[in-house]
């Protein structure tokens, strides 16, 4: 292994994507002598670069996080060259060992002098998302030609044109870049206030408590313990490093025009399907016709209901991640916007009166308002009835009442495989003693809504108590 720090130089091509933003590398190959020349070149331009062998690799578990890796396809010589599925097998055997889950960030350039090999790499380490963190892009480039000219200051160039039809990686590591520096500013932000380290120890704590406190709309620390409080200081820095990320914009054309941005079927074989953003399906350029529920190619009738599954479950997986918090940290405590299953059936509102499937699993949602909690004004837990059940069209059909929250759908459920739909009943607003909902043979922990998703709840219940009706006589 050879890891190398070295003073900056000067380059001519300073804002190229690898000398900006790809700032540690690493590089696997079992032919040192190929790579001296890469060594030189990267470390010249200040790059940190760690070089292992394949002896080296058997020897390391888990690497330290690098935002590049370079790679030989043919990293074995004991296996011929050309067998390309084994190369790629060891190549894939690597990342599982020493990249593993969890890594970070990263991209992969493979040295191989058969581009067409890199579309079978990117086939085979795309079945292994739940191996290891799987790169952000794929690039193949040929190591020989810079071996015989000497010509590695050309690499970053031709790294940056094959980068470049990778739209999508693109945006993600400059808003990687973007959230990295936001995370130091806001770090700087809270941290300058403390002019004397010798009383950073004491002063740093006192003011993030002040700041947790500020967020959390709670006035005294009697009534917050120290879990919450040190989970609201996070909120409050979250806050600020948002400020942070929200002033420093993209400010490239990382993404095609919005008309040309489509999605196409990936896992059943649909051929050359895609769906718009304006949610229209086209095959190829032929947009499909909608007749009755059914759409057609042509006079050809064309079965996109795979394709939606497909599409149902990539969004339910977004709208998780948006709107559902899964960990524990608070269960313990009774907050607003946490959400209990209901286990003991007496409690069952919803199903008791048949206003819920059989099938969904039964829900509150505690739905005291913030500034009643954090005031310490709550007497009783006020919560709405709700029911988590397999998404479908007719259930959102079906639950469309004013007393409805209807929103959710569809969404992952932790422990759930398929899309759900969650629906909330203002009607059955109601109040709870705290050792009645802390009862485990009552409730159950399960989530929490996230603020933004909260608030919606809120602002819609609110809507619907206040509403004053009208009677009328119509002819």
């Amino acid at each position: 292994m050879l890891c190398v720090f070295q003073k900056r130089k000067e380059t001519k091509n300073a804002k190229n994507l690898i000398l900006n933003y790809f700032d540690n590398v690493l590089i696997f190959d079992d032919k040192p002598k190929e790579v001296e020349g890469l060594l030189r070149f990267l470390n010249s331009n200040d790059i940190a670069t760690t070089f292992y062998t394949p002896t080296d690799l058997n020897s390391k578990n888990k690497l330290k996080y690098r935002k590049l890796i370079f790679c030989d396809l043919h990293i074995a010589t004991e296996i011929p060259d050309n067998q390309t599925s084994a190369h790629i097998s060891r190549v894939r055997s690597i990342l599982k060992k020493n990249i593993g889950k969890d890594y970070g960030n990263y991209g992969l350039v493979m040295w191989t002098s058969y581009p067409q090999d890199i579309e079978e790499v990117k086939k085979r380490i795309i079945k292994d998302a739940d191996k290891y963190s799987l790169p952000l892009f794929i690039v193949g480039l040929d190591k020989t030609r810079y071996i015989s000219k000497d010509k590695w200051d050309e690499l970053p160039v031709d790294i940056e044109n094959e980068f470049s039809g990778e739209k999508s990686a693109s945006f993600f590591f400059e808003w990687d870049n973007i959230v990295n520096k936001a995370k130091s500013a806001s770090v700087e932000s809270v941290f300058s206030l403390c002019r004397n380290y010798e009383k950073q120890n004491e002063n740093l704590p006192f003011i993030l408590s002040k700041l947790g406190l500020s967020y959390s709309g709670i006035e005294s620390i009697k009534d917050i313990d120290e879990k919450h409080l040190q989970g609201e200081i996070i909120n409050a820095l979250t806050s600020i490093l948002h400020y942070e990320i929200t002033a420093s914009p993209i400010e490239k054309d990382l993404l095609t025009s919005k008309d040309q941005i489509k999605y196409y079927a990936v896992e059943n074989n649909l051929g050359n399907i895609s769906y718009s953003l304006d949610r229209k399906y086209y095959r190829s350029d032929s947009e499909l016709k909608k007749t009755e529920g059914v759409y057609f190619d042509g006079e050809t009738k064309v079965d996109v209901s795979n394709f939606k599954k497909e599409l149902d479950f990539n969004y339910a997986q977004l709208n998780k991640r948006t709107l559902l918090d899964f960990s524990d940290t608070q269960n313990s405590k009774i907050l607003p916007g946490n959400v209990y299953k209901i286990k003991n059936d007496t409690f069952d509102i919803l199903k008791t009166s048949s206003s819920a499937p059989q099938d969904s699993v039964s829900i509150i949602l505690e739905v005291t308002p913030p500034c009643d909690f954090s005031q310490n004004n709550k007497i009783l837990s006020r919560v709405i009835h709700g029911f988590i059940a397999p998404y479908s069209a007719s259930k959102v059909n079906k639950y469309k009442k004013a007393y409805h929250y209807t929103g959710l759908y569809p969404i992952i459920i932790d422990g759930i495989e398929l899309p759900q739909i969650i629906i909330f009943d203002f009607r059955t607003l109601t109040n709870l003693k705290d050792e009645t909902l802390l009862n485990s043979d009552n409730f159950e922990f399960y989530f929490r809504a996230k603020n933004n998703l909260f608030a919606d709840i809120l602002q819609k219940l609110s809507s619907n108590v206040a509403r004053l009706g009208l009677s009328i006589i119509h002819p």
